[in-house]
């Protein structure tokens, strides 16, 4: 919140924990305290208080960068058929130094341009979170319906909800634009895996998904929009299975690297080792550019608000 305070960002907190911020005196900040409530529970409220044409959700570990902000907003308006787009993200350390790498580098190519909404559904099977996307807020609105009358699920539910219905809306691409920061930490456990959501299936999940089909339905056919809903949703199951089984090769990936970052030194990028990263600083090259004082505020802000560590869900 110290970090927008001096931009134009209208910045909406939906607090969820159990106790409410007694610090919240910036007046900039709508500081809404909802007791233990669950992320769908809060994304669903947001949506009434959201009087913008535009939306983008920041989650506790990210900053967006206003800059990058801004050029998705200006994309957005003047391409109407598209429904979200984002930038690229960077993760960032601090502990005893504060360190940066490219993020989710396999973003930059991805394009939905089909005019069918079908086709777009289809097609972003295998590509990113939309979630973080810049959207339109009758997109934003869209969305978060699909949570109406749902009292408990998966916590994945929330970010694939995003994937079943941004693209469904229009079209989407990563635009070559620093967009957003997140922390890097330990991987949040989920409170229940959406595959295992999906076959226990019970009031909620039949809610959800029907509630998909409903927004499906007001486009297309009830007879297609019930055939697509499935295909994603065996779609989102395969994945969750397949990341559930690669599991502990990961882990020892992400121990190893832990390692090695203990090695860098002060303001380093970790070691570039693959094309993707190559063509990463290729692409955003004049982005970089114009963001390292960006990133700079970013590194003065965390050191000065001892920044590390896991965020709570």
């Amino acid at each position: 919140m110290d970090f927008y305070q001096n931009t134009n960002v209208k910045l909406i907190v939906l607090d969820g924990s159990s106790k409410p911020n007694l610090r919240m005196t910036n007046t900039k900040v709508k500081y809404m305290y909802l007791s233990d409530s669950n992320l769908h529970e809060r994304l669903l409220y947001s949506s009434k208080l959201v009087d913008t044409k535009y939306v983008a959700i920041c989650a506790d570990d990210d900053f967006i960068f206003p800059r990058g902000l801004e050029r998705c907003i200006r994309f957005l308006d003047a391409h109407p058929d598209y429904s979200s787009v984002q930038g690229a993200f960077i993760r960032f350390n601090y502990d005893q130094f504060f360190s940066w790498r490219p993020d989710y580098v396999h973003w930059n190519a991805i394009r939905i341009l089909e005019d069918d909404p079908i086709d777009r559904t289809l097609n972003s099977r295998k590509s990113c979170q939309f979630l973080y996307s810049t959207m339109r807020a009758s997109t934003f609105k869209s969305v978060v319906s699909a949570f109406t009358g749902v009292n408990s699920g998966s916590l994945t539910m929330n970010e694939l909800a995003f994937n079943y219905i941004v693209p469904f809306l229009g079209k989407y691409q990563t635009i070559p634009v620093i967009y957003g920061a997140r922390l890097e930490h330990a991987k949040s456990g989920v409170n229940m895996r959406y595959s295992t959501w999906i076959k226990n299936y019970d009031t909620n999940c039949e809610t959800y998904l029907n509630n998909i089909e409903r927004i499906y339905s007001s486009y297309v056919t009830k007879s297609k929009a019930s055939e697509l809903q499935k295909i994603m949703t065996r779609v989102f199951v395969d994945n969750d299975q397949l990341s559930l089984e690669s599991k502990p090769i990961r882990q020892k990936i992400r121990s190893l690297n832990r390692v090695l970052r203990s090695f860098r030194s002060l303001n380093t990028l970790r070691p570039i080792n693959s094309i993707e990263r190559i063509k990463w600083f290729i692409t955003l090259r004049k982005s970089i550019n114009k963001e390292l004082n960006a990133i700079n505020i970013l590194k003065k802000h965390v050191s000065e608000n001892k920044i590390a560590g896991t965020p709570s869900l």
